[in-house]
């Protein structure tokens, strides 16, 4: 029989493969999402089309004019938080008396024609980052990981007893003699 553990089994905050277990479905658990805190103050890089990679790279500098946008309560609805773009879209994070409940990560965004939708984050895994992309191909990055290709066992030969020993070319190598 098996136990589920339900607190890092969430199909509302999980990504992954949908999976099933005696017939229940539940997300193989991979990571949860970075949401955007309701909170002011918060600042964001938004790429455009013409700059595709999202990460930092240490060994370049970032793009000289990558924008960069930060929550603030909008003048439109003070009882909203939100963060501008470029092309005057407006990502509502968080609206006081606003009870209507979205999936975690997603968002409503008013685009310049003042036309509502609702957009969701999700992962760029070639970049290692988790975006928002808006209708004018505008991408809002929300969190990257300082790794962008993490690798869970850097050690591609994890038995250390099947490595060859470098003076024989013998794989396991034995420290004690073999029958006693």
């Amino acid at each position: 029989m098996f136990r589920i553990d339900w607190s890092i089994i969430q199909e509302k905050r999980s990504i992954g493969k949908l999976g099933t277990l005696s017939g229940c479905h539940y997300y193989f658990h991979r990571f949860d999402l970075h949401v955007i805190e309701p909170k002011p103050g918060q600042c964001f890089k938004i790429h455009n089309p013409t700059q595709p990679h999202l990460y930092q790279n240490p060994r370049r500098p970032e793009y000289d004019n990558l924008y960069e946008s930060c929550t603030q309560w909008l003048r439109e609805n003070k009882s909203c938080l939100g963060l501008r773009t470029q092309n005057n879209e407006v990502l509502m994070i968080f609206c006081k008396g606003d009870n209507k409940r979205r999936r975690p990560g997603c968002y409503k965004i008013i685009n310049k024609n003042k036309r509502e939708e609702v957009i969701c984050q999700k992962v760029n895994r070639k970049e290692g980052c988790e975006v928002i992309t808006t209708r004018t191909n505008l991408t809002v990055v929300v969190h990257c990981n300082s790794n962008p290709n993490p690798n869970p066992n850097p050690n591609p030969n994890p038995n250390p007893n099947r490595n060859p020993d470098p003076t024989t070319g013998v794989a396991g190598v034995l420290d004690g003699p073999l029958w006693s």
